[in-house]
């Protein structure tokens, strides 16, 4: 009911809606059922977008279409940003790009593209300064001209090479 009612001010008071979730089990990379249902509903009570956090890992994306037939997009998770933890998982994490455009014709905001970086947070041990480095992990992975040689390097690449390989498996594949 809360959400029913928030949304409704939302769309009386804005031009586009976007519902932050704070939902999931910590350390899951697909979302439940009750998180999909739960989507369905917020779409039919009229969020244009669902952001969702707190699983600590990145989640599926997906595209739902409201009972008029317009596309709402949905990030389940987009993991959980500076979790210092040996999960492999939770050192991944997305940043969104969203393109909203104002339409001439009718003066409604619609969402004209989504996409997204995939971060690395690359840990260099305790004694390092600093610990952490966020990368960009298409950006990193394409800066090598070919697999490194040293071995610490070596293993930093196929580090990160394995992430990017596992955050398109859940976000496209999921």
């Amino acid at each position: 009911e809360t959400a029913k009612e928030e949304i409704a001010y939302a769309k009386q008071n804005a031009d586009f809606v976007i519902v932050w979730m704070h939902w999931s089990s910590i350390n899951q990379s697909f979302a439940s059922t009750n998180e999909t249902e739960l989507a369905d509903e917020l779409v039919e009570l009229g969020a244009d977008m669902i952001i969702g956090n707190h699983s600590n890992y990145v989640q599926q994306m997906e595209v739902k279409k409201n009972s008029e037939g317009k596309n709402v997009f949905v990030a389940y998770s987009l993991g959980n940003y500076l979790l210092n933890t040996n999960d492999t998982h939770t050192q991944v994490e997305l940043i969104l790009k969203v393109e909203l455009r104002k339409s001439k014709e009718d003066g409604k905001v619609y969402l004209q593209q989504v996409d997204y970086v995939p971060i690395y947070a690359m840990d260099y041990g305790t004694t390092a300064k600093p610990r952490y480095e966020y990368l960009d992990l298409r950006t990193k992975l394409e800066s090598y001209e070919s697999i490194p040689t040293q071995e610490e390097e070596k293993v930093r690449y196929q580090q990160m090479k394995d992430a990017l390989e596992w955050i398109e498996e859940v976000v496209v594949g999921g």
